[in-house]
């Protein structure tokens, strides 16, 4: 798991939470010491999300729930300065790809990335949509369960989709179909995470050639 390297060293926005499953809409951010307090109280006055998600208001459990999920945000936005990886289970890999399609594994992983960090800005669709479209995805032939994030993009793409993925879990971002959505053939999205992003955005980010390669059946081609 990712750790910060410094708990007085601030990234950008300083030291964030944001419990979106609460109806909070705008992160907290302030010191690392403000931040631990916030959570804290949070747990405190949501004890059925605290028991949910088996949290205490043990100080140093609250402390360590605030230093992975910063370092979280930052391997999620790029800001590897701030984060200390150690032994995080993935690594480039060599692979027989021709050029082409390691550029266009690329440029799809950019377009997922950028997608999923506006989670952060703009919140998730509904729970409800993200049911039918996870629903959708399973369904997919192009829904790919067998890769990992390791054997298809090189490690710091790899990196940053695994911690958006743990991002999601974090803020209770889940569906019914999580254990069976993997990535998108057609776009390179991990599913599991796209399902909650709203459509404006996976459109705004999305290439003519990349949407060209959705399933007839894709919930991002019916406006869903």
């Amino acid at each position: 798991m990712p750790r910060l390297k410094s708990r007085t060293d601030w990234p950008p926005a300083g030291f964030v939470v944001l419990h979106p499953e609460s109806g909070q809409k705008t992160p907290f951010s302030g010191s690392f010491s403000e931040a631990v307090a916030f959570e804290i109280k949070f747990r405190r006055a949501n004890p059925t999300i605290a028991a949910r998600n088996g949290w205490t208001d043990d100080v140093q459990e609250v402390e360590r729930y605030v230093d992975e999920s910063n370092a979280q945000r930052c391997l999620a936005n790029g800001w590897l300065n701030f984060v200390e990886i150690g032994d995080v289970p993935f690594a480039e890999k060599k692979t027989t790809r021709s050029n082409a399609q390691g550029h266009g594994l690329a440029a799809a992983a950019k377009t997922a990335l950028s997608a999923y960090r506006d989670l952060f800005a703009h919140g998730p669709v509904a729970r409800e949509q993200a049911e039918k479209r996870a629903a959708v995805c399973v369904a997919c032939p192009l829904n790919n369960t067998k890769d990992t994030f390791a054997s298809r993009f090189v490690e710091k793409a790899a990196l940053e989709l695994a911690a958006l993925v743990g991002l999601v879990k974090d803020m209770n971002l889940t569906t019914s179909h999580d254990a069976h959505l993997g990535i998108c053939d057609g776009c390179q999205c991990v599913n599991q995470v796209k399902v909650h992003v709203r459509l404006e955005v996976i459109e705004r980010d999305m290439a003519p050639d990349v949407r060209a390669k959705l399933h007839p059946s894709c919930w991002v081609l019916a406006g869903q």
